[in-house]
């Protein structure tokens, strides 16, 4: 399993991909959407992509992203709730407008066991829509 993380704010990356490297998962990292489009290989499983960054809009982004690589999934990463969500939805982190290749978000600020239980919803989310 081959993570790419896109986030402007190197914080969050080194977080991220500190916790990424603690269970043993590969990754690499981008700074914005462009970087994204350009790093983004056929190994890279799941993107955690920052929804409001500099340069390329979200949309755009994932524009890029199904045409260089559709069999991916992406989980937003946000600060703000992305989209009107109940709280039951919230918790499962399941999102109803979301498509894919966008499989779920993390709600910013981060913490580790949210982190991997959103991953782990969107590593079976990825296995379920491959059959």
């Amino acid at each position: 399993m081959k993570f790419l993380v896109v986030d402007d704010e190197e914080d969050i990356r080194l977080l991220i991909t500190t916790w990424l490297k603690r269970k043993g998962y590969d990754y690499i990292t981008a700074v914005n959407g462009d970087d994204c489009i350009t790093k983004l290989t056929k190994d890279i499983d799941i993107i955690l992509l920052d929804i409001i960054m500099p340069g390329l809009k979200a949309k755009d982004v994932i524009d890029g992203i199904k045409k260089k690589n559709p069999n991916v999934r992406v989980i937003y990463l946000t600060s703000v709730k992305p989209f009107n969500v109940t709280q039951e939805q919230e918790k499962k982190g399941l999102v109803p407008v979301i498509e894919p290749p966008i499989i779920g978000y993390i709600e910013k600020p981060l913490d580790e066991k949210t982190f991997f239980s959103r991953i782990d919803d969107a590593l079976k989310m990825k296995k379920f829509l491959k059959k």
